[in-house]
């Protein structure tokens, strides 16, 4: 089976020492040690671990400051939602999520891989994968490991509630 993992989450730098990071690659070599064709896309490739042995793709975020406000003009909020770091942040998510579906579709055509099945680590703004997979025509595993609309309130700060419930309704 030809596998596509996708990890969109910026603070999960596959190479790193995170538990997350080494939670996608065991299961990526998981998956290829049973036979599978594996395609690792990741929003952060880090560094200090070995790579699994599949295709990675990385897909660096491209935030910008026209991005940014183009994606508040989507979304119909007031650029000086910017001025706030957590907003800031959230709508850097937002932003990157806007335009990952199209820049993996494009690299995915690019390397000639049609995935069976797309298995995404849920992160936080995300509805990539869903995307990416209604245009490939594949079914699609979400693997949600904490309530992040919670996580993030409570421990991080969470400004643009209202725009993180609707992607957390993809999963």
């Amino acid at each position: 089976m030809k596998l596509l993992y996708l990890s969109p989450d910026r603070g999960i730098p596959v190479l790193g020492d995170k538990g997350a990071s080494v939670h996608v690659r065991e299961f990526v070599s998981a998956a290829a040690a049973l036979g599978h064709e594996v395609v690792l896309a990741c929003a952060t490739l880090g560094a200090g671990n070995a790579a699994p042995c599949t295709r990675l793709l990385e897909f660096p975020a491209q935030a910008d400051d026209a991005a940014l406000n183009d994606t508040c003009g989507a979304y119909g909020l007031d650029p000086d939602y910017l001025e706030n770091p957590v907003a800031r942040r959230e709508l850097e998510r937002i932003a990157y999520d806007r335009g990952l579906a199209s820049r993996l579709l494009r690299a995915l055509a690019q390397i000639e891989f049609e995935p069976d099945v797309l298995y995404e680590r849920h992160a936080l703004f995300s509805s990539c994968g869903s995307s990416v997979a209604e245009a490939l025509g594949i079914p699609r595993i979400l693997e949600v490991n904490a309530p992040l609309v919670v996580e993030h309130a409570t421990f991080r700060g969470l400004v643009l509630r209202d725009l993180a419930l609707p992607a957390r309704a993809w999963y």
